[in-house]
């Protein structure tokens, strides 16, 4: 059956790409000017020390992180109000 063939391939592509997303790496832009992905390449290897990207390295060649810093906090449930 090609939809079924189809509708596999289709599971298998989301879920690498949702792995591929989740893996914790920070997308990283440069506001005011265009730039390629050799430039960003470029820079990320110059800020790059054992494995290790230093980000306030790429920070100060211009570069924005638009990944959050951290999850966004979860709110804490509101008590309801009952007889004690």
């Amino acid at each position: 059956m090609p939809t079924r063939h189809a509708l596999v391939w289709l599971t298998a592509l989301l879920l690498s790409a949702f792995g591929c997303a989740s893996s914790g790496e920070r997308l990283w832009y440069k506001p005011g000017g265009n730039y390629t992905t050799a430039e960003f390449n470029q820079d990320r290897d110059a800020c790059t020390r054992g494995k290790k990207l230093d980000e306030e390295c790429l920070k100060a060649k211009g570069w924005v992180s638009v990944s959050p810093d951290r999850p966004a906090p979860t709110p804490s449930p509101t008590p309801s109000p009952g007889r004690y």
